[in-house]
């Protein structure tokens, strides 16, 4: 939550100091106006792409935690948890670990390329082709 608002903070006043803001600002544009219409649509594009990327590294943050015992606890699902308890049982049924691995790495996976896509989607001007 912190970062979503340090992200947002950070491009409202990089936009703010754009042309387009000051000329919507000098034609008599109130502040609340200038703000909907000229910075929140310019600055939403950003803050998904790195929302998405964001939720992939809190994945792979709390497997990690989870896998090491210090995240979620055990009466809780979590798949560093499933992959810590498939640990013990990896000289007779490797089997066990394949489940969550694939989980975990396909949502990671796919959230990056949602990213990805995303980011080529709402700049299609700056991907590199």
């Amino acid at each position: 939550m912190i970062w979503a608002a340090m992200c947002w903070r950070g491009q409202a006043r990089l936009l703010r100091g754009m042309a387009f803001v000051m000329a919507a600002r000098g034609i008599g544009m109130r502040e609340t106006a200038s703000v909907l219409r000229c910075i929140l649509p310019n600055a939403a594009p950003p803050l998904l792409a790195q929302a998405s990327v964001a939720m992939a590294q809190a994945m792979m943050m709390e497997a990690s935690l989870s896998f090491l015992g210090l995240g979620v606890q055990p009466p809780q699902p979590s798949w560093g948890g499933m992959l810590r308890d498939a640990l013990g049982f990896a000289d007779r049924a490797v089997w066990l670990a394949w489940s969550p691995a694939a989980a975990l790495f396909l949502t990671v996976a796919g959230l990056t390329v949602a990213s990805d896509g995303l980011r080529d989607l709402l700049y299609p001007r700056s991907s590199l082709q």
